[in-house]
């Protein structure tokens, strides 16, 4: 599995750059997730998929929710979007928990339950990476009234991701976006 997951790192690199956050942060939560709560794979075979869902469609995602992070108490836009994500792979989803939460279900009869969570707010803070993805949003703080910069200076844009990725692996085969080609 060590070659499988260098291999995936290297390309991970190419793509992903977070000041912050190790890039090995998103591919260990990701893999940890889908090892833990997935039917037993190869280890070339889960390798080879999460790779290949990253190349066709979770890069996009991080690079989109790392550009468009909003504060605590006002994630309108990105809960829609994980509401969207979560959908298409085949869970039902509630949304407006708490305000902007949602919990995303799927029924896969009985036994277990398996929770997963991810953070999705962003904090007042300016980015200065210099990197092309680097978020230019201002947003209204709901607390202070400031309008100000907003980043994802902590990684959430990284948990929501991983939860996508972790969600559409761990959907049953009938519901699963296609993850190979």
């Amino acid at each position: 599995m060590t070659i499988g997951l260098r291999a995936i790192a290297a390309k991970l690199r190419n793509t992903y750059n977070h000041p912050g956050i190790p890039m090995r942060l998103l591919l260990a939560a990701l893999v940890s997730a889908i090892l833990c709560f997935s039917s037993p794979l190869p280890a070339s075979e889960l390798a080879d998929d999460i790779k290949q869902d990253y190349d066709a469609y979770l890069a996009d995602l991080f690079d989109h929710l790392h550009r468009n992070p909003e504060l605590s108490l006002a994630e309108f836009r990105t809960a829609e979007r994980m509401a969207k994500e979560l959908r298409e792979a085949g869970y039902d989803v509630t949304e407006q928990v708490g305000g902007t939460g949602l919990v995303a279900m799927m029924e896969n009869g009985s036994g277990p339950l398996v929770m997963m969570r991810a953070d999705m707010d962003g904090l007042p803070i300016e980015e200065k990476s210099g990197l092309p993805n680097a978020s230019t949003i201002q947003q209204r703080d709901p607390v202070t009234g400031i309008v100000g910069p907003v980043m994802h200076a902590c990684g959430h844009d990284v948990h929501m991701t991983s939860l996508v990725g972790s969600a559409r692996y761990m959907a049953p085969i009938h519901t699963r976006p296609r993850i190979r080609s």
